[in-house]
């Protein structure tokens, strides 16, 4: 019983972040703000192990997170929850570590799909917490 209410307070939590995400402008703000803090870090370390160590904590949380919530809603949806989250991660990696030269994806660019991935996530993380609660 106590896991079964962890899962549906870890999908809460999901769908109140995606949410802002989706309806705030000021996180994707902090994000641009965060472009120039990652530009000053690129001259203490190469931007590629930046990325690297982020990609390794953010694929064993996905994993973690992968069994946490098969043992909940299967495989299917929660392997989709995981998938949205790789991408949402390597759009954020796209966007902090292009040069400004030659950016990858534009800042316009950037909140739409954002915003779509959130409301994407939203919508199948409300899936996955009905599907988890009438197991």
């Amino acid at each position: 019983m106590l896991a079964k209410i962890v899962f549906e307070l870890t999908v809460l939590i999901g769908i109140v972040t995606d949410l802002l995400a989706l309806f705030s402008n000021k996180i994707h703000k902090q994000i641009f703000e965060s472009m120039k803090e990652t530009k000053e870090l690129e001259e203490l370390l190469s931007p590629r192990a930046i990325m690297i160590f982020y990609n390794i904590l953010s694929a064993i949380i996905y994993i973690v997170m992968l069994f946490y919530y098969e043992h909940f809603v299967g495989f299917r949806l929660a392997f989709g929850v995981v998938l949205l989250g790789i991408v949402g991660s390597l759009i954020d990696n796209a966007t902090l570590f292009a040069s400004d030269d030659h950016p990858i994806i534009t800042k316009m660019g950037f909140k739409v799909l954002t915003r779509i991935l959130s409301l994407v996530e939203c919508f199948m993380l409300v899936i996955m917490g009905y599907v988890g609660w009438v197991r």
